[in-house]
């Protein structure tokens, strides 16, 4: 059996380290470095730059069987469909055994006809699907902002007035920030800024407004996490319910707790275990309450 071994390294403080024959010992280092280069693997390090998070999910992503150089043709019968995008990690590649999620419009009748063509594991495939009105379901209004989202995503900076203007009206309608609505952040009575007479070489101050804190020290730990995470929320006397969500990386409810506040408790803490069920990935927690509304990035490196 051939494994593929990978390594990440999250240590990033002091290690002792030596010169030897030209050639650098520090830490574990140079062992990750063999390891992973023997079993055809990648090694990641804070002391390289890399980021823990993205390291594991690159790493993650090496290790799944993925679908390359695809070829995805959906019609409708007697007409077709426009303003397609594809919504995956990679535009280049997704995994074969997770959805596919492609947002877009179509002028036509049911059925639809898919057809997927693609390198899976260097092997060419071919399927061919007919899609009935009578699978057909009607979606909430998620779908519509996930293709206004692309939309914006795919043409904000585009140079075009139309366009432009196109992107400012629906990031407005859609409420979605981009990178042209920006200023609607500006709260009612915020100073407009203005532009200075060139000539006047005086500094100038628009205003100034002392910051305010108001992060929830909230913690959510070990991450990544194995068989279990604890999230532990402090009461600062404004909450008597705290809703707690936690959706995967394809916008899926895994998990959703409505907790409310025992008498004189000062923090209220939540273990969430893991199970078989559970698969290795992404996963956001949304912790709501009066005067919270934050959102934790955890990874579950699987058992």
């Amino acid at each position: 059996i051939e494994v593929d071994i990978s390594v990440v390294d999250f240590a990033n403080g002091y290690r002792p380290s030596d010169w030897i024959n030209n050639q650098l010992f520090r830490g574990n280092e140079y062992f990750y470095n063999l390891l992973t280069s023997a079993n055809s693997g990648l090694h990641y390090s804070a002391l390289y730059g890399d980021i823990p998070g993205e390291a594991l999910s690159e790493i993650l992503v090496s290790q799944a069987d993925l679908i390359t150089e695809f070829d995805l043709d959906l019609d409708p019968e007697n007409g077709f469909t426009y303003s397609n995008y594809m919504n995956t990690f990679n535009l280049n590649a997704f995994v074969n055994n997770a959805p596919l999620m492609i947002t877009g419009k179509f002028i036509g009748t049911f059925p639809f006809e898919l057809a997927l063509k693609g390198i899976s594991n260097n092997t060419i495939f071919e399927k061919s699907f007919v899609i009935p009105q009578s699978r057909a379901f009607t979606l909430n209004d998620k779908a519509s902002k996930i293709w206004h989202g692309q939309f914006i995503l795919n043409n904000e900076f585009n140079n075009n007035n139309q366009i432009t203007a196109d992107v400012i009206d629906i990031s407005r309608e859609q409420r979605l920030l981009s990178a042209k609505t920006i200023f609607l952040c500006l709260e009612p009575d915020t100073i407009s800024i203005s532009s200075a007479n060139t000539n006047n070489e005086n500094d100038w101050v628009v205003s100034t407004e002392e910051p305010q804190n108001n992060t929830t020290e909230i913690k959510v730990y070990p991450n990544p996490f194995v068989e279990r995470l604890t999230i532990e929320i402090p009461f600062d006397g404004n909450q008597d319910e705290i809703r707690i969500q936690i959706v995967n990386s394809l916008g899926s409810e895994v998990l959703v707790k409505n907790l409310e506040k025992e008498f004189n408790e000062e923090q209220l803490i939540l273990t969430w275990e893991s199970d078989e069920s559970l698969k290795a990935g992404i996963y956001f927690i949304h912790i709501q309450s009066d005067g919270i509304n934050e959102i934790r990035k955890v990874i579950y490196a699987g058992r």
